[in-house]
């Protein structure tokens, strides 16, 4: 079934199982056979075919009566090929196209009338059932005969596709050796490209190849060095790239080659003053033939400039030969040849041949008496680990006189340790012994005056001992003198300073009470009040005045609370009376205490010091430092002032207190150092050792 019409499906039912389209498992058992049987006759008769009459029961449970009409529509030529059209008629409803009956069965008829024909029709069926078999059987025994030919072709095919298949692994597995062996081909072809490139990367000598038109083909790295190469250039004339090259005979010379096939090497240079040995050649292929050419350029630079160091340094040996008025051999022990220089003949005198190529015939020329020991010194050279020697002797010139040398010679020995050459020179020494003797007579002469003036050194020499012991006794007492000097000043300043805070400052006091007194006195006329506010004003300064004078002149606070405080507080009030900021800075200074003559030299330091910043340094900041540490005590005052040339103003820093600073200084062992520069300040080091105050209960 190939397509419904919409009420179609009242005679047909699905049954169970597999779903299926074919018409005679979906039609209706009451249709069945009569279906058949009339599609069997449509189909051979290729004409329409009609039953009627047909009750069949219907879903619903009523039954109708249906006249069956088949319609063949085939292909000509083939029966089998084609469409049926099939309808279904109930009783009562207008007929569809008028078809040509081929059988007629009525049902007006008696019974027995009607069961006759049902038998006819039923026996008619049964004929053509039975010759619709014989000749399906036909068909099936000629489709068999054609299935068994098929089969036997298919066997046949078989058996040819086994060989085939057979043949086919055969060339399979050749296929598969042939595969792995490529395979293997490849790896090696990639491995050798890899070594190939990485050769190319790796090596120093710049090359390009070109193929038959002078066309580039490939070039390593290092060939960019000399020609302007970039990747790009693949395949371009050589001639269209520039070079470093001073040399411009380069494409001759590859023509050259081109055509003679003969190598081409010589030496080139390049703008920047580098050489390289360039080497044209052709390019063979592996059946010999030239395919292009192959041109190298190795680096010989260093080579150049060594072999320039060498040619420099053999005129310089030839000049130095000629200066030196000597000559130089080699011998060479295992032949015993000796090869000289050409300085032998000025030298002694004789030409190269007229003195033998050997160490006998230079022994010969050497004075009896110095033969033994020159005899000795080789044996020891050659028999001891000695690796050079120098030895004087004497040699008879050409002339028939000896004159002295100098033989200084150099062992050359092989890998077991044993000489096989001695490389030397010989220098006539005959003045410079001259001179030597002259020089021992003269040494003679001027030991003996060194002597005679010994005698009177050592005379002026114990006159000075005794002045220097004299002058130190006095620097001595310099010392002593000046140390009791600072001592009774720091006393009388400690005086002066005590009558100025007691009396002045009792006298200042009692004046301002007096003027306060006096204020109250002249009630509120303003021009006095005024004036006696100002007299209270200026006595105020006055009292500042007073105790910073005092405090400069010798600060009580020293003795009772130490340098660190003292300095502190001073440095404070010095910054307030200048109106200059400055900052106190210490450390180390926990408990101990100094000895009172270290803190007063370092608290006069420290005055010094701001008291010049405050006349000449024109600073801006100033900062006091004071350490204790590594047993020394440190004090440091820096200011960014305009500082000054030291060296400039050397005689300007006495004037400045700075021999003062370093006097109270060395009174206690120390010294002072002054860093300075225009524009960058003024720093001033004193350094002392730091002797403590022993806590009290100790020694």
């Amino acid at each position: 079934m190939v397509h419904l019409s919409e009420r179609a499906g009242r005679y047909l039912q699905v049954a169970g199982g597999e779903v299926s389209n074919n018409l005679f498992r979906m039609v209706r058992p009451e249709l069945r056979l009569e279906l058949r049987n009339a599609l069997y006759q449509a189909a051979q008769k290729r004409t329409n075919v009609e039953v009627q009459g047909l009750r069949v029961a219907l879903d619903d449970g009523a039954s109708a009566v249906v006249n069956l009409f088949v319609r063949p529509v085939l292909r000509e030529g083939d029966a089998t090929r084609g469409f049926t059209l099939i309808i279904f008629q109930e009783t009562g409803e207008a007929a569809g196209a008028e078809v040509e009956p081929v059988e007629v069965i009525s049902h007006t008829d008696p019974l027995a009338q009607q069961l006759e024909e049902e038998l006819i029709r039923l026996k008619s069926q049964l004929r053509s059932t039975v010759e619709q078999h014989e000749l399906q059987q036909e068909e099936f025994k000629a489709s068999n005969e054609e299935l068994q030919a098929m089969n036997e072709e298919l066997r046949s095919a078989t058996e040819e596709l086994e060989t085939g298949k057979e043949e086919l692994q055969s060339v399979n597995e050749e296929l598969t050796t042939v595969n792995q062996e490529l395979k293997i081909k490849i790896e090696e072809l990639s491995h050798s490209n890899n070594d190939f490139q990485n050769l190319m990367n790796s090596t120093d000598i710049g090359t390009i190849f070109l193929d038959a038109t002078l066309r580039i083909k490939l070039f390593t790295p290092p060939a960019r060095h000399i020609f302007n190469l970039i990747r790009t250039d693949t395949g371009r004339p050589l001639s269209d790239i520039t070079s470093r090259l001073d040399d411009h005979e380069l494409i001759e010379d590859v023509e050259r080659v081109m055509e003679k096939l003969q190598v081409v090497e010589r030496e080139i240079g390049t703008h920047e003053g580098r050489w390289y040995l360039m080497r044209v050649l052709p390019y063979r292929m592996a059946e010999n033939r030239i395919n292009g050419v192959v041109i190298t350029f190795l680096d010989i630079t260093e080579r150049r400039r060594a072999e320039e160091k060498i040619q420099k340094a053999h005129e310089r040996f030839r000049l130095a030969e000629a200066a030196s008025n000597g000559f130089i051999y080699d011998w060479e022990l295992t032949s015993d040849t000796v090869t000289r220089s050409d300085g032998l003949s000025k030298v002694l005198g004789y030409r190269q041949d007229e003195v033998a190529p050997t160490s006998a015939a230079w022994l010969e020329l050497i004075h009896a008496e110095d033969r033994p020991r020159i005899e000795m010194e080789g044996n020891n050279a050659l028999t001891q680990n000695t690796d050079q020697y120098a030895v004087e002797y004497r040699v008879r010139h050409t002339q028939g006189h000896y004159i002295s040398v100098l033989d200084k010679s150099l062992t050359m020995r092989d890998a077991g340790g044993n000489v096989r050459r001695i490389v030397g020179s010989i220098i006539d020494i005959t003045e410079r012994k001259r001179a030597d003797e002259a020089l021992r007579l003269a040494h003679e002469e001027l030991e003996q005056r060194v002597h005679e003036r010994t005698i009177k050194l050592a005379a002026i020499n114990e006159a000075l001992q005794l002045e220097v012991t004299e002058r130190k006794q006095a620097e001595d007492a310099r010392a002593h003198v000046l140390g009791q000097l600072v001592t009774a000043q720091e006393d009388e300043r400690r005086r002066i300073a005590r009558d100025l805070h007691d009396q002045m400052g009792q006298q200042l006091t009692a004046l301002r009470l007096k003027l306060e007194t006096l204020k109250h006195q002249i009630g509120n006329t303003e021009e006095a009040s005024a004036q006696v506010e100002q007299a209270q004003a200026i006595a105020r300064q006055i009292e500042t005045d007073v105790d910073y004078l005092a405090r400069q002149l010798r600060p009580a606070a020293l003795d009772d609370i130490g340098l660190k405080d003292t300095l502190a507080d001073y440095v404070k009030s010095w910054s307030s009376h200048f109106d200059i900021p400055a900052e106190f800075h210490a450390s180390g200074f926990d408990v101990e205490r100094l000895l009172p003559e270290i803190e007063t030299n370092l608290y006069r330091i420290a005055q010094e010091a701001l008291n010049n910043v405050s006349k000449h340094a024109g600073a801006a900041r100033v900062d006091v430092i004071l350490e204790l540490r590594d047993g020394h005590v440190v004090l440091v005052v820096e200011d960014d002032g305009g500082g000054f040339d030291l060296e400039a103003k050397a005689d300007a820093m006495r004037g400045m207190g700075l021999a003062g600073m370093r006097e109270r200084a060395a009174l206690i062992g120390g010294a002072v150092e002054v860093e300075s520069a225009p524009g960058e300040g003024t720093t001033i080091f004193a350094r002392a050792p730091a002797v403590l105050v022993a806590p009290e209960g100790e020694a």
